[in-house]
Formats: C-alpha cells, sequence, structure tokens
C-alpha cells in the first residue's frame, strides 16, 4: 500500500487576501455597551461558520527587537489625528500610577501577530499590534471567532467558528484556551484586570477534564485508512469521534485545530460509510450518524478557509483525503 501522507491543517494554509473590512458598507457588527464589560463587538447580522466578519490594519504595530510604545512615543505621534483619537479612546485597565496612559492602553488592547504568514515562532518572534475595532472584540475561553493574522496585507482577519445570530457579541481568546482554568485566571486578572465568567470558567474542573481529553486526543490519516481495510470498518470509530465533537461544541473550541482535525475524520469516516452504503456492504451505511459525508466536507471546507486555506488548496487537499479512503476499501475488497 502506498506511503499514507498527513494532511495537517497547518499544512494548507496560503497567503490569500481577503478585502479590506472598509468595503463593507454598512459594516456587518457593531460596536456598543455590553454590560459588566463595556464596550464589545456585536453581530449586526447572522453569520455561517467560516464567514468573514472583520478585515483590520492596526492603528500601530510594533516588531521584535524595535522600539514598542513605551520607548518610542514618536510612533503615536506619527499617526494621523483621526488615528490617534481613536487610539485615546481605546480602554485602559491600568491606572496612570502603573504605566503612562499610551503604555496602559497599548497593554489592555494588544495582539501578537507573525511577522510573516506561517512563521516559525522560534525564528520569527510575534509582533505586537493595537485596532481600532478587533481590539474592542472582548474575551472568552469558548469564542465564537477565528482570528488570522494576514502578515502579507498587514491585517487581521475575524471570522465566525461557528453559528453567531445577529445580536450576538463576537468574542475572541486572549490567552491559550487550552491552559488549565487557574492559569487562564491568573493571567486575566494580571494583564487585563477581570475574572473571566464564560461557562467553562464557571465549572472550572469539569471544563479543565474535558480540554485535557481533547488536548490529548490524537488522530491520523494513516488511523483511518487502517481503519477502513477492516472488513467491516467498525462502526465505533464513529461514535468516539461523534463524542469528540460533542466535546469540542460543549466547550466551544470551534476556533482550535482540534475542531479541524474531528471534523476531517468525521469526513473520512462518513466517506467510507457511505461507499459501503453503496455497496450494500453488511448495511454499514445504517450508522452514518450526524452531518453525513457532504455536511462534515462542508463544515471543513468552511474552517479551514477561516483559517487561512485557499479554495484551490482545500480542494486539492479533499480529492487526496477521499483517494486514501477510497484506495483502503479498495484494497480491502481486493485482498491487496
Amino acid at each position: 500500500m502506498p506511503e499514507v501522507d498527513e494532511f495537517d491543517e497547518e499544512d494548507i494554509l496560503s497567503d490569500g487576501v481577503a478585502s479590506d473590512s472598509d468595503s463593507y458598507s454598512p459594516k456587518p457588527y457593531r460596536i456598543q455597551e455590553i454590560p459588566s464589560k463595556g464596550l464589545g463587538v456585536v453581530a449586526a447580522i447572522d453569520f455561517a461558520l467560516g464567514d468573514l466578519i472583520i478585515v483590520e490594519s492596526p492603528l500601530l504595530l510594533f516588531r521584535p527587537e524595535g522600539p514598542t510604545i513605551s520607548s518610542d512615543l514618536g510612533a503615536f505621534e506619527k499617526l494621523e489625528d483621526g488615528k490617534k483619537e481613536a487610539y485615546m479612546k481605546l480602554d485602559n485597565v491600568h491606572p496612570e500610577s502603573e504605566c503612562p496612559p499610551l503604555v496602559g492602553i497599548f497593554n489592555t488592547n494588544a495582539y501578537d501577530v507573525q511577522e510573516s504568514d506561517h512563521a516559525d515562532s522560534d525564528d520569527d518572534p510575534p509582533c505586537v499590534a493595537v485596532f481600532n475595532d478587533i481590539s474592542r472584540i472582548n474575551h472568552s475561553c469558548s469564542p465564537n471567532t477565528i482570528r488570522l493574522w494576514r502578515a502579507s496585507s498587514s491585517a487581521m482577519h475575524i471570522s465566525a467558528c461557528r453559528a453567531i445570530p445577529a445580536g450576538t457579541e463576537l468574542t475572541t481568546y486572549y490567552r491559550d484556551p487550552f491552559l488549565p482554568s487557574s492559569e487562564r485566571h491568573a493571567t486575566l486578572l494580571a494583564i487585563y484586570k477581570f475574572r473571566c465568567v464564560c461557562p467553562s470558567c464557571l465549572n472550572p474542573a469539569a471544563s479543565d477534564n474535558r480540554r485535557l481529553r481533547l488536548r490529548q486526543s490524537r488522530g491520523r490519516l494513516a488511523d483511518l485508512v487502517a481503519w477502513a481495510r477492516v472488513a467491516p470498518p467498525s462502526p465505533d470509530l464513529l461514535a468516539d469521534t461523534l463524542e469528540l465533537l460533542a466535546l469540542v461544541q460543549e466547550e466551544g473550541l470551534e476556533s482550535q485545530h482540534v475542531y479541524g482535525r474531528v471534523l476531517r475524520h468525521l469526513m473520512c469516516i462518513s466517506y467510507v460509510m457511505q461507499m459501503c452504503a453503496e455497496e450494500g456492504e453488511d448495511d454499514i451505511g445504517s450508522n452514518v450518524e450526524g452531518e453525513g459525508y457532504e455536511g462534515y466536507k462542508r463544515m471543513l471546507r468552511a474552517w479551514r478557509m477561516a483559517n487561512g486555506a485557499e479554495e484551490v488548496g482545500v480542494g486539492r487537499v479533499e480529492l487526496a483525503e477521499e483517494e486514501m479512503m477510497r484506495v483502503a476499501v479498495s484494497r480491502r475488497r481486493t485482498g491487496g
């Protein structure tokens, strides 16, 4: 049997560029007061998985090893008056006794971004950027958006990682959502001066266990190929993978790569089971659950593109994945 290649989600990301958010008229979101949070960003229309919501260039961008807002106030002075005004209107949770207002605003609103697309973190340390609208997106450990920096266009893209009804607050994560809740809480309190009260943080013991299981979950295309060559393929793998999908959705981690991995496995499993059903093989197709092959393929495509993949690259990977599963089933049937 030919060697099985692995297609990790990171491998198919590209540096394609979408249009700037200024092209949206009116904007598909609004900035408004959020109870107990201050200003936040709210969806003005319904969004589906993968929909692009915001594309925005930063007000300020500082590169590694270069000057910072605290060492080079000239960077602020060089801003156009409108951008200066926008910057000064951003939230500042740090008292002036702790740091000057310019620095406090920066520390409250800055995101780490990469100098180049698909950069290795060791070779290319992150830059730091502050945005006019995106910096107003509040934190959640179960965010409903995907945040993608495009170094090629120096812009941040915000896309929906699941369905977002109009009127829903848009959220992102400020720190790794897979960290234990105690570590997340300590960091958020120290840097941003707030305590997260998202559903996961309100039930930390159960949430930490679920997130640990997801972080430790593994699965490779080679494993799926081996499964497809068993006669007949056991439906248990589908049930186990659907359970992982339920955990992702329960924890609201659709923004993370574990979601793409689970969707890919469900797509491949459903594809094999569909093939078996079409051939009337042991009635295994009756065990197909959930979205089915086309449904998971559509969801995975939207998720991959929201994470930076180009449509051509996604199509190529889909064909390769389907071919692997088709060859596995064919070789089982022929004894090859």
